[in-house]
């Protein structure tokens, strides 16, 4: 095999292979070549990722090397050299055999220590997927997780399947955003389809697998398995209830909003840039929102005035181009978190419907065509 490819295989690994692990074999990578194809997994008890790469040749072995060390000599090695790896069990080496050079790095044999590929028992939950749409759905729900692990439940992304439909929600949540979004698999087994939910950190490393679909199973053994064509990632399925994030989010469709207009996100985040000197101050990161008057009082219909607060700076404000102003009933001036506003990038969606129903209630962002919705807790605009 040549030296790149295995270079850009090992790198997959980084997240795999945690360097404050207190077992020092979970510091080791497992390496398996069988049939011309060499197999690299690693696990930090949480998750593991197993790929597979061709490699010529007729050596078969498993072997355990140290990960740091072993993806260092490779890094150094020339991207078109080529490598051999051969082990010899007599004194326990894993040889790398370059163009000029041979290797022979300790490669003790305590296999039967490192903790194995976990596999499923029972299949409770199962969906097919187009690769590209869930790796665009896992960078805009995963976000929004907490990253406090006090609260472990929060950490996950949750999974449910809407009744009747071959429609999954996905959703993360820190108790102060939710964002949510619609995915299509092509298959999904199992009528019983049981909601899960799963580490946003260890969604996110996804990316690692190719191919045009993803396989995700979820086993009753607290695994989640997700397959693509070069090797597959487990993950263990966070226990406990999710919290009824749709109690909050879901609004009854007879209660109109206060307010309710579209805008271009672009605007907004640029906005947001001009106001953070102000709402950032002391950490207070609030942003408020306020109807914009004419010169004879009456509403400003294609315009909505942002600002922020700050007694030890001052204030600011700008405007907001927005269309389809809906005014209900009379306006409450409305703050919301600048930090969580400006998160909205990471969707890459352009343009947002809002729905403020009042300045305590929570706020939905929606995009319809994206099947996207991002749902904000209010903040006091009071001034500290």
């Amino acid at each position: 095999m040549n030296a790149k490819d295995l270079k850009s295989t090992l790198n997959e690994f980084n997240k795999f292979v945690n360097p404050k692990t207190y077992l020092p074999v979970l510091l080791d990578i497992m390496l398996t070549c069988a049939d011309e194809v060499l197999t690299l997994y690693a696990t930090d008890l949480d998750k593991g990722l197993q790929l597979s790469i061709p490699a010529k040749g007729n050596e078969n072995f498993e072997a355990l090397i140290d990960y740091k060390v072993f993806k260092k000599l490779i890094t150094s090695l020339p991207p078109k050299s080529y490598v051999g790896l051969r082990l010899q069990e007599e004194d326990m080496k894993l040889q790398v055999i370059t163009d000029k050079t041979t290797y022979s790095l300790n490669a003790p044999l305590i296999i039967d220590e490192y903790p194995p590929l976990r596999t499923g028992e029972t299949l409770k939950s199962y969906f097919k997927i187009d690769r590209q749409q869930f790796l665009t759905a896992i960078k805009q729900i995963t976000f929004g997780a907490s990253r406090e692990e006090a609260r472990p439940t929060l950490m996950g992304t949750h999974f449910h399947k809407m009744e009747g439909e071959y429609t999954i929600r996905m959703a993360s949540t820190d108790g102060f955003r939710i964002p949510m979004k619609f995915i299509y698999p092509v298959d999904i087994k199992y009528k019983s389809f049981e909601d899960f939910n799963v580490s946003a950190i260890a969604l996110d490393q996804v990316k690692i697998l190719k191919g045009e679909f993803l396989e995700i199973s979820v086993y009753n053994n607290l695994l989640v398995e997700i397959v693509g064509s070069n090797g597959r990632i487990v993950i263990n399925e966070i226990e406990g209830s999710y919290p009824d994030y749709m109690a909050i989010a879901k609004r009854d469709k007879e209660v109109k909003p206060m307010v309710a207009f579209s805008f271009e996100f672009a605007e907004m985040l640029e906005n947001l840039k001009s106001l953070e000197i102000i709402y950032k101050d002391l950490g207070v990161n609030r942003v408020g929102f306020d109807l914009k008057l004419d010169k004879e009082g009456a509403v400003i219909t294609d315009k909505i005035l942002m600002f922020a607060n700050s007694e030890s700076i001052g204030s600011a404000a700008c405007p907001l181009k927005i269309q389809g102003l809906e005014l209900s009933k009379q306006f409450q001036v409305t703050g919301l978190s600048g930090k969580f506003m400006s998160e909205l990038a990471i969707t890459g969606i352009e343009r947002f419907d809002v729905k403020i129903y009042s300045n305590k209630s929570p706020v939905l962002f929606t995009n319809n065509d994206h099947g996207y919705a991002y749902v904000l807790m209010p903040v006091n605009m009071e001034p500290k």
